[in-house]
């Protein structure tokens, strides 16, 4: 069973679970084309229009909207940055119309890929090294599972099948690349990618790899110290689930969530991942869609799933729930954000088919309405 994990992009680095490219273990895949979405297009004359937005993103201290807008041929992507906190937001590019998601490691490397499917169909994963200006194809093809994009430390890292049926793939690697280039190298995992869900936690050098098999005993624990080159087997305790990822904000501090297929829980390691602890401020029960994201061994919003959000500054023994300063005109079914950094977030708030979107400079003290971006 598949765990619908909600994308939220930080400054630190991002568990993902499963992606699937074939990739063969220690190849090298460079560009295969260029997609040129921001500089041609930057020549044209564009009329301006409100962007609606799809998805959010952040890093070194901007932030960038993916969103979608009405033009001649029907319904177009558009990609916008912001520079102040989400305040105003300048056009960056027309990214390519299968693109959903979003990631930027810095002001310049970024990723973007649709996340959207839930078959084995085909889809591309792009890169950009100049701010989103323009998607270069960074692998010919991948085959689609929930995913995502972890970087950390100037690397982007994400798990490739090989082997590959209809439905099943029995080999899994783990493939990297600098985030300023465009060249993928893969070591093979001693894990059965038919019987598990995988999610990558990184920060610095260091890479674990966190397998929860499918009848929801205690997970495996993978570890790297030289960025993912090699991998040890240790031991782990505290993630029990159907599927549970981790986010690290240190070499030792790992926050993680758990979903066990009819709740899920918050939890938190200070042994570098060996042993996970649910977090003392939490006393409830949460969704399987629930989420942790740390901006720090201290600082961190958890999602439990629905509308509602809490952020903790003290390691997770108090949570705070968030109240925005602008009242609700709907109600909203889920929240997704983005950090530019430890203070600066934007949120989108989903409701049907509406979106509403708050930022707040001081990391979650005050909020902010923020109108759709017109470009």
């Amino acid at each position: 069973m598949a765990v619908k994990i909600m994308k939220v992009v930080s400054v630190v680095a991002i568990a993902t679970s499963l992606y699937l490219l074939p990739l063969a273990a220690g190849s090298v895949s460079r560009s295969q084309s260029v997609v040129t979405a921001g500089t041609n297009l930057s020549m044209q004359i564009r009329n301006r229009s409100r962007v609606t937005p799809v998805a959010i993103a952040g890093a070194s201290n901007d932030l960038w909207l993916l969103g979608t807008h009405s033009c001649s041929t029907g319904i177009c992507k558009e990609l916008v940055r912001s520079t102040d906190g989400g305040e105003s937001f300048e056009w960056v590019s027309s990214p390519p119309s299968s693109v959903t998601s979003i990631h930027f490691a810095n002001r310049e490397d970024g990723y973007a890929y649709d996340d959207n499917q839930s078959t084995v169909d085909s889809t591309p994963l792009y890169w950009t090294r100049d701010g989103g200006k323009v998607w270069h194809l960074a692998l010919q093809r991948f085959r689609r599972w929930p995913s995502g994009v972890v970087t950390t430390n100037g690397r982007a890292y994400v798990l490739v099948r090989r082997d590959c049926s209809t439905y099943n793939c029995r080999y899994l690697d783990l493939a990297t690349s600098s985030t300023s280039r465009n060249a993928w190298t893969s070591t093979p995992l001693p894990i059965d990618a038919t019987t598990h869900l995988i999610s990558v936690a990184a920060h610095g050098l260091n890479v674990w790899i966190i397998a929860t098999s499918d009848g929801g005993s205690n997970a495996q624990l993978l570890v790297s110290s030289n960025g993912g080159q090699s991998f040890s087997d240790q031991s782990i305790t505290g993630m029990n689930g159907l599927g549970c990822e981790a986010n690290a904000t240190s070499a030792m501090t790992l926050w993680g969530f758990c979903a066990t297929g009819m709740l899920g829980y918050p939890a938190r390691s200070t042994d570098g991942g060996q042993h996970f602890v649910l977090l003392r401020g939490w006393k409830r029960s949460a969704a399987n869609s629930g989420l942790v994201s740390p901006l720090s061994d201290e600082l961190a919003v958890f999602q439990p799933g629905g509308n509602l959000f809490y952020v903790t500054r003290d390691g997770g023994e108090h949570l705070t729930s968030v109240r925005f300063s602008s009242p609700r005109s709907s109600p909203i079914d889920f929240f997704t954000m983005a950090f530019a950094s430890r203070t600066k977030w934007l949120v989108l708030g989903f409701q049907g088919p509406g979106v509403r979107m708050w930022r707040t400079p001081n990391a979650g003290r005050s909020w902010k309405l923020v109108n759709d971006p017109v470009t």
